[in-house]
C-alpha cells in the first residue's frame, strides 16, 4: 500500500536514512522510531530521541537520560567481520560492523537494571484523531557506508538477543543487519564469548533438535521485526542448529 499522497517507486526509500526532511516524512522508519542512532566514518555515535534531539551525552533519571546511558553501554564500534558471500560477489568481503547488545537494552527497558524504573522507546505519528503511537522501534545506521555496497561496507550486528523487552522490538537500519547467536528464544547468555548458552531451547539440541520448539520453557516469545537494506540475502549458520542460533544478514526482498 502506497503512503497516502506520495508516489513511491522503491519501497527501499522507507528504510533509507536521510539527514533532512522530505516528502516521505513521516512514513520513513527513521521518522517513526522512538530512538535514532547514527555512526559516522570515525565511529562517532550520536543518539537522538523521537523529537530529533541529540541526547548522546544526556544524563539523569529521566527517560532521555536513561535511554542515552543504555544505548551508549549497548553499542560497540569498529568491529570487523568477513562475509564470504560478499567477497565472492564483490571481491571485498571485509565489513565494518557496529554491535548492538540487545541484552543491555532489554534489562534497562524492562526493569531499569534492577531499580524498577526502565525507560520507554516510543513515538507518536500524526495528531488528533489520526495520531498513532509506535513503540519499541529502533533505527540505527552507519552513515559512512558506500552508496553501491561495493566499498566502505558497513553493517549492524545484533548480539545477545536471546531475550527481548516486554512488548517486543523492531530494529531497522539503512545497512545490512546481522544477527549473532540466539534471538528471541529465551536462552541464557553465554558465559564466555564463542561458547553456547547453558540454557537453550529444544531446537538447539545438538543430538535431537526439535524445530517446533524454538523457545526455552517459560519464555514468552515477543513480537519482533528486523529490517536491513542490502540488495542480497546471505546466511552463515552458527555452531548451533538453525533456526535458533545463527549469524544472519536480514534484508527485504
Amino acid at each position: 500500500m502506497q503512503p497516502y499522497g506520495v508516489a513511491l517507486d522503491d519501497y527501499h526509500a522507507l528504510i533509507d536514512y536521510t539527514p533532512t526532511a522530505d516528502a516521505l516524512d513521516p512514513y520513513r522508519f527513521q521518522d517513526q522510531a522512538g530512538v535514532v542512532v547514527t555512526i559516522d566514518a570515525s565511529n562517532n555515535v550520536k543518539i537522538y530521541n523521537s523529537s530529533g534531539k541529540d541526547i548522546t551525552n544526556k544524563s539523569g533519571n529521566n527517560n532521555d537520560g536513561k535511554m542515552a546511558a543504555a544505548f551508549n553501554n549497548a553499542i560497540t564500534t569498529g568491529e570487523t567481520i568477513t562475509d564470504n558471500r560478499e567477497g565472492a560477489t564483490t571481491g571485498i568481503g571485509s565489513i565494518r560492523v557496529t554491535d548492538l547488545d540487545i541484552s543491555v537494552l532489554q534489562q534497562a527497558m524492562d526493569n531499569g537494571n534492577g531499580n524498577g524504573n526502565g525507560f520507554n522507546i516510543s513515538n507518536t505519528i500524526g495528531s488528533g484523531s489520526s495520531a498513532q503511537t509506535v513503540n519499541n522501534l529502533i533505527y540505527i545506521v552507519d552513515t559512512s557506508a558506500g552508496a553501491t555496497g561495493t566499498s566502505n561496507k558497513r553493517a549492524i550486528r545484533l548480539v545477545n538477543g536471546s531475550k527481548l523487552p516486554d512488548g517486543g522490538l523492531t530494529i531497522v537500519s539503512g545497512n545490512p543487519v546481522y544477527v549473532q547467536g540466539d534471538f528471541n528464544t529465551g536462552s541464557s547468555l553465554p558465559l564466555l564469548p564463542g561458547t553456547p548458552p547453558l540454557v537453550q531451547p529444544p531446537s538447539n539440541n545438538a543430538i535431537l533438535p526439535d524445530p517446533t520448539k524454538p523457545t526455552v520453557s517459560g519464555y514468552t516469545r515477543q513480537p519482533a521485526a528486523i529490517v536491513g537494506t542490502p540488495s542480497r540475502f546471505s546466511l552463515t549458520l552458527g555452531r548451533i542448529p538453525w533456526p535458533a542460533r545463527c549469524q544472519l544478514p536480514v534484508t527485504p526482498q
